[in-house]
C-alpha cells in the first residue's frame, strides 16, 4: 500500500511540505527504583508490608533497639527507609519520648 502511494508521489513531482516537529515525553513516570531500595522520598509508593513494619514499630517500641536482618536483596533498606522512618516522623513511638 504504502509503496503504491510513494510511486504516486514520486510521479507528481516536488510539493511543498510542512515539517511539524513534536516533542513528546514517552518515558512515563516508573514508580519503581529498580535495584535501589525505596528511600524515604518514595514512602508513599511503599505498600505490602505494613505489617512487618508494625512488627518492627513494636520491637522498636519494646527494646529501643532493632536489627534487621536478611538475604541481599530482601528489601531490608526499603523498609527501614520507606516503611519504618515515615512512620517514626508521622509520630507512631511519641511515648517513647527521647530514650530511644
Amino acid at each position: 500500500m504504502w509503496i503504491h502511494r510513494w510511486g504516486q508521489v514520486s510521479q507528481d513531482g516536488p510539493r511543498q511540505l510542512r515539517v511539524l516537529r513534536v516533542t513528546i515525553d514517552t518515558a512515563p513516570l516508573n514508580p519503581f527504583p529498580g535495584l535501589r531500595p525505596f528511600d524515604f522520598e518514595q514512602h508513599h509508593l511503599f505498600f505490602g508490608r505494613q505489617e512487618q513494619v508494625d512488627r518492627l514499630l513494636e520491637v522498636l517500641e519494646a527494646k529501643r533497639f532493632l536489627a534487621v536482618l536478611g538475604p541481599s536483596g530482601s528489601g531490608k533498606s526499603s523498609l527501614v527507609r520507606a516503611g519504618l522512618v515515615p512512620c517514626l516522623y508521622e509520630g507512631r513511638l511519641t511515648d517513647a519520648g527521647r530514650d530511644w
